[in-house]
C-alpha cells in the first residue's frame, strides 16, 4: 500500500570563515520523514538553509540563519485521491537570531529568536505564523 520511493537522500553542510571572525554556512537535506498523518504515512523533507555566524570578541557571538523545508507529502496506494485533486506539499520559513557565549572550542549557550512560518496546498488548518523565544546549549565531543 505504500508508494515506491527513489531518489536522493543527502545531508550536505559547507561553511567558510573570514578574518577568523566572521562564518558563513550553507546547508542542504533530502530524507524521508515518518508522518502522523494516517493516509499519508512518510513525506520527503528536502530543506535548505543559510546562516551567519559573527563573532563579537573571544567568548561571544551572534548568529542569523534562514531556513526552508519543503514536504512532498506521500499517499497510500489505497488512499482516496485528494479533494483538490493536488499532491499534498507543505512549506516552512525559520528565520533565527541567537546571541551567544561560547563554552571552550565546542560550547555555546545561547537565548535567542526564531520566526515560523508554515503553508499547506491541502490542509488550510496546518497553516501557521509564530514567534519563538528560547535558549539552547550544544557542546561538541
Amino acid at each position: 500500500a505504500l508508494p515506491a520511493f527513489s531518489g536522493l537522500v543527502a545531508q550536505l553542510g559547507l561553511s567558510y570563515t573570514m578574518l577568523g571572525a566572521t562564518s558563513f554556512g550553507v546547508s542542504y537535506r533530502r530524507d524521508l520523514t515518518y508522518s502522523y498523518e494516517e493516509l499519508q504515512p512518510f513525506f520527503v523533507d528536502s530543506s535548505i538553509g543559510a546562516s551567519i555566524r559573527q563573532a563579537l570578541g573571544s567568548r561571544f557571538d551572534v548568529i542569523v540563519s534562514a531556513d526552508r523545508h519543503r514536504y512532498e507529502y506521500q499517499d497510500l496506494l489505497t488512499a482516496p485521491p485528494s479533494p483538490s485533486g493536488r499532491p499534498r506539499l507543505d512549506t516552512t520559513w525559520n528565520y533565527a537570531a541567537s546571541f551567544g557565549y561560547r563554552l571552550g572550542r565546542e560550547g555555546r549557550v545561547a537565548f535567542g529568536l526564531s520566526y515560523w512560518q508554515r503553508e499547506s496546498t491541502t490542509k488550510r488548518f496546518r497553516d501557521y505564523d509564530n514567534l519563538r523565544l528560547g535558549t539552547s546549549i550544544s557542546h561538541g565531543f
